[in-house]
């Protein structure tokens, strides 16, 4: 996994990660991964630094939430357990998307009390600003936005 890492900052150097396709797009970074326990770790750690990296530590605890539940619901119900994550952050919001190769929707249910699954989702649905799925032709993406109040810090510390 150190690998990696140097290999995303190396990216990052070369501005591949905070490419911009629009004037709000603060940053965007993509990675596919064959989801574990051990590898969700690793986002994780990789998806905080991003944040960091773009002033967005605001919605870090929201994010790093929800982007373990989308990962470990890949690893519970999925048979292939290959996934994309991709987070695009904006002026205004960080967007999180989880890509699968399963065609099966999650379903958001009712849990009972005792009932030690199923609530993740509903948890995320509570947190996030939105959240949503799509089918594709090649499975299915699962995303949540989280909106932020004004520009990255480090871009609101350079407009002082």
């Amino acid at each position: 996994m150190p690998d990696l890492l140097a290999t995303l900052a190396e990216q990052d150097s070369m501005g591949k990660s905070r490419q911009s396709n629009s004037r709000t797009c603060v940053g965007q970074w993509e990675l596919s991964l064959a989801v574990e326990p051990r590898s969700i770790e690793h986002v994780r750690r990789i998806l905080r630094a991003q944040l960091h990296y773009w002033g967005r530590t605001d919605v870090e605890f929201v994010a790093l939430l929800g982007t373990t539940e989308l990962l470990t619901n890949v690893l519970k119900h999925t048979e292939d357990r290959q996934a994309v994550v991709r987070v695009r952050v904006t002026a205004d919001a960080v967007v999180v998307t989880v890509r699968d190769f399963d065609d099966r929707l999650p379903q958001i249910r009712a849990v009972e009390s005792l009932a030690e699954d199923g609530r993740g989702l509903p948890l995320l649905r509570s947190l996030a600003d939105a959240m949503g799925m799509a089918a594709s032709t090649t499975g299915k993406d699962v995303w949540f936005r989280l909106d932020c109040a004004g520009l990255p810090q480090d871009a609101a510390d350079e407009s002082e």
